[in-house]
């Protein structure tokens, strides 16, 4: 879960890929049907300004949504362990 920017509202991430959003947080995309039990969505984290967002999911992949900027991802890389929480900047 991620709040957005003003706090007045927050994105909820399920691991089957959907977004939830209460408040004023803006849907603006989900990866669902990119995702799997395998591999399900892990973590949420928002733009700075709040126009996007980023989702990221047990073994490194990256949706990006809204005006988050895609600067790749970690699936092709062996990692030690999922995926579990990120920030952003």
């Amino acid at each position: 879960m991620v709040r957005t920017t003003d706090g007045l509202g927050y994105w909820v991430l399920l691991a089957n890929g959907s977004v939830n959003t209460y408040g004023d947080a803006v849907d603006q995309g989900s990866p669902i049907g990119s995702v799997s039990a395998a591999n399900s969505a892990s973590a949420i984290f928002t733009t700075s300004d709040g126009g996007g967002y980023w989702v990221a999911s047990a073994n490194g992949d990256v949706f990006t949504y809204g005006d988050a900027p895609y600067d790749g991802g970690m699936s092709g890389t062996h990692l030690n362990g999922s995926i579990i929480a990120a920030t952003g900047f």
